[in-house]
């Protein structure tokens, strides 16, 4: 009873009967608000129908800007391997630097060259030998286990030495 003297406000009065609030009642559209719908369902198909108009017309600028970001990806990697090169990386750890710039261990700023360059002097073996440079040359230590009859090398004695003590071979004087 007092949801109807809520909704019929003025026009309440006590022992209404069934033909006023059926005559109250005519014309006017009611809808239970707690199941949701009270939007009246012409809007709203207005509204879907345009939502479906938007997202037709949307769908190739959506498919635009995947093209125009994947583009700008590949130029934003193209641009730093390009400087990681020009810094003096050799080309098989061209990725692996690019991938240390992304992470943040070498800054991406103006610099980034400068930046490069400076990391790899405590890490030269990413860096290419430039043509004027010398390549260092390492001394190596030729040993022989052979027959006996090599003459080694005054360098050698000690390497050797240990190596015939390691097969238990005894040291064959030289004439």
């Amino acid at each position: 009873m007092d949801n109807l003297k809520t909704l019929m406000g003025n026009a309440y009065h006590e022992n209404l009967t069934i033909e006023e609030v059926d005559a109250f009642l005519t014309g006017k559209k009611l809808a239970d608000l707690s199941s949701g719908n009270y939007v009246a369902k012409d809007k709203f198909s207005k509204i879907e129908a345009e939502l479906k108009e938007l997202r037709e017309a949307t769908k190739d600028y959506e498919e635009v800007k995947k093209q125009v970001e994947t583009y700008q990806a590949k130029e934003k990697e193209t641009t730093l391997k390009q400087a990681l090169v020009e810094a003096g990386i050799k080309d098989e750890f061209v990725d692996y630097i690019a991938f240390k710039v992304e992470k943040g261990e070498i800054a991406n700023d103006d610099k980034l060259v400068n930046n490069v360059k400076t990391y790899i002097k405590d890490k030269p073996q990413f860096a290419k030998v430039a043509e004027n440079e010398k390549p260092v040359v390492k001394k190596t230590i030729e040993t022989s286990i052979g027959n006996g009859n090599d003459k080694p090398k005054p360098d050698n004695k000690a390497i050797n030495d240990a190596l015939r003590a390691a097969v238990k071979r005894v040291d064959v004087p030289q004439k």
